[in-house]
């Protein structure tokens, strides 16, 4: 071989690492766009989720059965053991601390007479059902475990709810 062959051949060499680099650059700036559009994306489904808590509920459809409209009128008639008239001190708790517990959702709850942590942590079952029934969420508070959440803010407010959950309330 002469050395002008030697000089093309890695002069093509040279080339082609050069163009595979390139090549590979594009890929890293391809994926870092993907990372960013996936990151979006996630900030706009939490964002949804979090509208979907706080949206109006629909209003179930009405009944012709007597047997269910007997039921609700039961569990409708029934108090709610602890309601106040207004929160105590003239300040309720941010009862939106509570995952499942939008802003939307904070005012129904006051217009109940619930304004404070200690009031959802004594529920009982009773208690449960009567607010189902008024937030239109059958099964939500349980679900959701808005009690224990409740308990911790109750207890120690942001500081007992990281302890027992490992998190940061919302």
């Amino acid at each position: 071989m002469s050395k002008k062959q030697k000089c093309v051949c890695s002069a093509d060499l040279l080339s082609s690492i050069d163009n595979a680099l390139n090549a590979l650059e594009a890929s890293r700036k391809h994926a870092k766009k993907q990372e960013k559009r996936e990151k979006k994306a996630i900030a706009a489904i939490l964002e949804l989720e979090a509208q979907i808590e706080d949206a109006a509920p629909c209003k179930p459809k009405k009944s012709k059965s007597k047997k269910k409209k007997k039921n609700k009128q039961k569990s409708a008639s029934a108090e709610l053991a602890n309601r106040l008239d207004e929160a105590r001190d003239g300040e309720a708790d941010g009862l939106e601390m509570i995952a499942g517990v939008g802003p939307k959702l904070a005012k129904t709850l006051n217009s109940l007479g619930v304004y404070h942590f200690d009031q959802i942590a004594d529920w009982h079952d009773s208690d449960i059902d009567w607010v189902d029934t008024h937030l239109n969420f059958p099964g939500r508070i349980v679900r959701e475990n808005w009690i224990e959440q409740a308990k911790a803010l109750a207890i120690g407010g942001r500081d007992e709810y990281v302890k027992v959950f490992g998190k940061e309330p919302r």
